[in-house]
C-alpha cells in the first residue's frame, strides 16, 4: 500500500511536478495564453493535492475496514 502514502505538499509554482512549465514554451507577447496556462498548471496542482489527501484517506479508511472484524470478536466475546 506504499502507493497511497501521502506525499509533502506540492509546490504551487508553476514550473513544480506534474505539468512541469509548459509554459516556456508559449511566446513572450502571448500574455492571455501564459495567464491561461498558469492559472491551468496551478488547478492541475490543486487537483493533484486533491487526489494524495483522497488516497490518504482511502488508506486510513482500509485499515479501518481491516479492523472491523477483530472490534466485532472483541465486542463479542464480552
Amino acid at each position: 500500500m506504499k502507493e497511497f502514502e501521502k506525499k509533502g505538499n506540492p509546490s504551487r509554482e508553476p514550473s513544480s511536478e506534474g505539468v512541469k512549465g509548459l509554459s516556456k514554451f508559449l511566446p513572450m507577447s502571448d500574455s492571455t495564453s501564459r495567464r491561461r496556462l498558469t492559472e491551468y498548471e496551478l488547478q492541475v496542482q490543486d487537483l493533484q493535492a486533491y487526489v494524495r489527501s483522497l488516497e490518504a484517506e482511502t488508506v486510513h479508511l482500509r485499515k479501518k475496514l481491516e479492523d472491523t472484524p477483530k472490534e466485532f470478536m472483541v465486542l463479542e466475546n464480552k
